[in-house]
């Protein structure tokens, strides 16, 4: 049964053995027991040394809850019934949950969980109360309020002058993500679709202006040659077949219209012949006439008359219509027709549109053979300037496209630039003729140049290889040409370019561009 004590005869130092445990130096032990000032509580000798201070978590135990606080203790003493421990800090609601505690347990009361709380949470505990500072005192504030000040001022200043510097860098100079030695390389690949047959070049040879890199197989070339040569020939034997019978057909042409002539000649000849007849035969009939009606001839002798006028106006006629036809052969043999046993003959004008056909294809098959000798000429790859063969590519007997590459040479007259990637925001600050510091990470070495080009305009041509010719559609390529002559970089050496822009123009657009958005 616990001792019970009066209200007023509790003091701070008195020891209760209400049960309670201790957390401290990664361990938890019982307290035997414990007063506003400390506790005692088992503890082994080696758990702590004698001089121990450090954070303690007290453990108060309720009916289905535990209270806890936190406080400094300090090992006082050690013995056979324990080592004691003094509070060295403790706030001053802890020790109201102490008293409480401990106010509870006189009274029975420690199952009434919610009534302990409830007192701890209502009493008020008095606030320090400010003193009035001393002139020792104000002197040594004045003295550390201005050194503050001193040292806050000086801070400003380096801050400001960091924010400064930074807006410069930002502003001054812009960038690049990435870099890449280029230029200096010229890729070499076939013009036509093929196997490779022989590569008499290797890697580090040493090539002339117009030698040989690497031939591809030409047997279908020849073989395609050959047939549009026998095309020719073909062509040339139907051309030649063409102007034979047009040779003919020109003199029986000929013929024909020398003929045709001499009939005009004889039907006019003929006609003439025949209308003195019709004169004729028209003054006898007059006679015959006047004799009829004198009475000296008879009927008959006038019929006669008449009739022989008749028969002979009669073959004026026929002669005429054959004057017409004879004259009409002589017109159509102008045109290279004439008739013939009721049919109308001639073939001049077909002769001479096939003759102009036949020659037009001549002209294509010689034009084919003027393609296929070019496509010859391209089976053998020949260095279009002086240099060094860089890398090969491929092999002998590898089947090989249009533009797919074989090797690449070093050109000798060829400097190498630098192929940059800047962010679509950095290369809108540039523009060529804009100086560039161009550092390389493998050396530490810095060279300096100029943007030439930014864009499609920076990308490789004329068959240089950029080394770096994947697009992209967040960043501009951008191509610095070196100041000076560098033969030590390497082509497709990493780099990073670094191009010095006005500061207070992009300043000003950039404020500008806030207070844009802030509207």
């Amino acid at each position: 049964m616990p001792t019970t004590f009066e209200k007023n005869q509790l003091r701070k130092s008195h020891r209760v053995n209400l049960p309670a445990k201790a957390f401290m130096a990664g361990g938890e032990y019982p307290v035997l027991d414990w007063s506003l000032e400390g506790f005692r509580c088992s503890v082994p000798n080696d758990d702590l040394h004698d001089d121990w201070v450090g954070d303690v978590t007290f453990i108060l135990p309720l009916s289905g809850m535990n209270v806890t606080f936190d406080a400094v203790a300090r090992l006082r003493r050690r013995g056979e019934s324990g080592a004691g421990f003094s509070f060295d800090s403790i706030n001053d609601r802890s020790k109201m949950l102490l008293k409480t505690y401990i106010q509870a347990s006189i009274e029975g009361k420690l199952d009434d969980i919610q009534g302990i709380i409830s007192r701890v949470e209502a009493t008020e505990i008095p606030m320090e109360t400010e003193k009035p500072l001393t002139m020792e005192e104000r002197t040594a504030f004045r003295r550390s309020f201005t050194g503050r000040a001193l040292v806050y001022w000086v801070l400003g200043i380096v801050l400001f002058g960091l924010i400064l510097l930074v807006l410069y860098n930002n502003f001054s100079r812009a960038v690049s993500t990435r870099g890449v030695v280029s230029g200096a390389l010229v890729d070499v690949a076939p013009e036509m679709t093929g196997y490779l047959r022989e590569v008499p070049v290797s890697e580090g040879d040493s090539v002339e202006e117009g030698q040989t890199l690497f031939v591809m197989d030409d047997s279908h070339v020849l073989r395609r040659i050959e047939q549009i040569k026998l095309d020719i020939e073909v062509a040339k034997q139907e051309l030649s077949q063409l102007f034979t019978d047009l040779a003919e057909e020109d003199r029986a042409l000929g013929m024909y219209r020398s003929a045709a002539d001499l009939q005009v000649q004889m039907v006019q000849q003929q006609m003439q012949g025949v209308r003195a007849k019709i004169d004729l035969a028209k003054k006898e009939f007059k006679r015959a006439e006047a004799l009829l009606a004198s009475g000296v001839v008879s009927r008959s002798f006038w019929d006669e008359r008449r009739k022989t006028m008749l028969e002979e106006e009669a073959r004026l006629a026929e002669l005429n219509e054959e004057l017409k036809l004879a004259r009409r052969n002589v017109v159509s043999t102008k045109d290279g027709k004439y008739l013939s046993d009721g049919a109308a003959r001639g073939r001049t004008r077909e002769l001479s549109a096939d003759i102009e056909v036949q020659k037009r294809k001549l002209e294509a098959q010689r034009y084919r053979l003027v393609e296929a000798m070019a496509d010859l000429e391209k089976t053998h790859v020949a260095a279009r300037q002086a240099g060094e063969v860089y890398s090969v590519k491929r092999i002998a007997g590898t089947f090989l496209r249009p533009g797919e590459s074989v090797m690449t040479v070093r050109a000798k007259d060829v400097q190498p630039w630098i192929l940059a990637r800047f962010t679509f925001q950095e290369a809108q600050r540039l523009s060529p003729g804009d100086a560039a510091d161009v550092y390389v990470p493998s050396s530490g070495r810095l060279y300096h140049g100029t943007v030439r080009a930014l864009g499609h305009h920076a990308m490789a041509s004329g068959g240089a290889v950029s080394q770096d010719l994947e697009i992209s559609m967040n960043e501009v390529p951008v191509k610095i040409s070196l100041d000076e002559p560098a033969p030590e970089l390497v082509p497709g050496l990493g780099v990073e370019a670094r191009v010095s822009t006005p500061v207070l123009p992009e300043i000003t657009a950039y404020f500008g561009d806030i207070k844009g958005k802030a509207n």
